[in-house]
């Protein structure tokens, strides 16, 4: 069988890399001898306007992705929050397309492992169209379920597929016994950023550093240009205490992040997929929502944990929330351990569609 995966892979995004890996471990779980092919950064159709162009003038742009295509046996539009105008207003149209012309070329379409955020009226109806050529549609978070059922199509739901990869955790990675014990934190340039921001955290980051003597670990989940490293420097060069933190350089290997987080005493992080590997991790974790993927992921009440709005973010509620963090950090450990513990028994949804 060969099936190909089209989504936000090879972008420096390191939650849609755990996605891709996730997938890719159920789809040889079910189909061990499975050819896989990745479109991604660089192989996808050139749909948006600047690749269009491009591709005026070279039909190879066109070509590579479209054999791709003409050889699988199923496609599949494959995890995180692909469907969404809040970061993009063409992001929906560009990937529901994608799921179109591969139907069109005959092919068996799946949508797996993705959610649905804020959507204008053009981004739903492409959505839809989408939906309704799919052969199965398996989401991440109730609310996304909701929409689709409201919208008259059927969907399954499942874990973020990232929890589907074979994380080595490492049960000696010295946790509360540190000599000296840390906070990891994780912040992302996103829409409507306020530098603001910057200032904040910086503050926060030395209340922590002052009254708790933790050091501060700056962990960078994305390796595109004035992401997430640029935005942790700023924090870290407007510390007073910076001889107690230090920045991460960039890493792509899950197991060191992971075993780095489960070492920390707690995890602040806007990435959804910081969260996540935190829930790999066993450690106790604030989320900062910034879109509604964070929310609707962690509306699951089996989880026990409220994110922290980013618009609603000041000195005082980051610190009252960290300091509830620390309060009930062992209860919040025993949440996330049933929450992955549940979860490996919990993705039939997509094992089913890709049988």
């Amino acid at each position: 069988m060969r099936i190909t995966i089209i989504g936000n892979y090879g972008a420096g995004n390191l939650g849609d890399e755990a996605i891709l890996s996730g997938l890719t471990q159920l789809i040889k779980r079910k189909h061990p001898r499975a050819e896989i092919f990745v479109l991604g950064k660089g192989k996808l159709l050139p749909l948006g306007v600047r690749s269009f162009i491009r591709a005026l003038f070279d039909w190879q742009l066109w070509k590579r992705p479209l054999a791709t295509l003409k050889k699988s046996d199923c496609v599949i539009i494959g995890g995180g929050g692909l469907f969404s105008d809040e970061e993009s207003r063409t992001a929906t149209l560009f990937w529901s397309l994608h799921g179109i012309i591969a139907h069109s070329m005959g092919k068996r379409l799946l949508c797996l492992g993705i959610s649905l955020g804020n959507m204008g009226w053009l981004s739903r109806q492409f959505t839809k169209m989408l939906f309704k050529r799919a052969e199965a549609v398996v989401v991440r978070d109730n609310r996304s379920l909701e929409d689709i059922t409201a919208w008259g199509y059927k969907a399954k739901i499942a874990p973020d597929l990232a929890l589907a990869m074979n994380i080595e955790v490492d049960p000696l990675y010295p946790t509360n016994t540190n000599k000296e014990k840390y906070v990891v934190i994780n912040l992302r340039r996103f829409k409507n950023f306020d530098e603001k921001l910057i200032q904040l955290f910086a503050q926060l980051a030395d209340f922590l550093v002052d009254e708790f003597a933790f050091r501060i670990v700056f962990l960078p989940l994305s390796t595109t240009p004035n992401s997430d490293h640029h935005i942790l420097n700023k924090v870290f060069d407007q510390m007073l205490l910076r001889d107690s933190a230090k920045v991460e350089g960039e890493n792509d290997r899950f197991d060191d992040i992971v075993n780095l987080i489960r070492g920390a005493e707690f995890v602040i992080s806007m990435r959804l997929h910081g969260t996540i590997f935190s829930i790999i991790a066993e450690t106790s974790v604030l989320p900062i929502a910034y879109m509604d993927k964070i929310d609707n992921f962690w509306s699951d009440k089996q989880l026990g944990i409220v994110p922290l709005s980013v618009k609603a973010l000041t000195f005082d509620s980051l610190t009252n929330h960290v300091i509830e963090q620390l309060n009930t950090r062992e209860r919040a450990v025993r949440n996330l351990q049933l929450y992955k513990g549940s979860v490996v028994n919990e993705f039939n949804a997509v094992l089913s569609a890709i049988a």
